[in-house]
């Protein structure tokens, strides 16, 4: 839809701040599971350089803003604040794809780069 009014308005470029640490597929026009994203995100990490583990926290819980929201789920929040290590990372997105996925309806080998 971005992509559209950015057309339909000629404007120079398109500006988001925080949809974009939610979602960072936002104008791909694809809609991506989050544990895809936080997969993606956490093997750039450790292909990269494992960097700062903060900025890894700070992004991985934007991205899953809106699933550690939800009452039953404030573990993985504040499992993901006492984190030290990535590997705790992944195991509650393994968690989260778990509890959210509906067999059957994603493919495995959806592109996000």
């Amino acid at each position: 839809m971005s992509i559209d009014v950015w057309k339909a308005t000629g404007a120079d470029g398109i500006m988001s701040a925080e949809g974009l640490l939610y979602n960072p597929a936002l104008f791909s026009g694809k809609h991506i599971p989050v544990w895809i994203l936080c997969s993606k995100y956490l093997s750039y990490f450790e292909e990269y350089g494992q960097g700062n583990l903060g900025y890894l926290k700070a992004h991985f819980f934007k991205m899953l803003h809106h699933v550690v929201q939800e009452p039953e789920n404030v573990c993985w929040r504040e499992r993901s604040d006492e984190c030290s290590i990535p590997g705790r990372l992944w195991k509650d997105r393994g968690e989260i794809r778990e509890k959210y996925e509906v067999p059957g309806t994603i493919k495995r080998n959806v592109r996000v780069d």
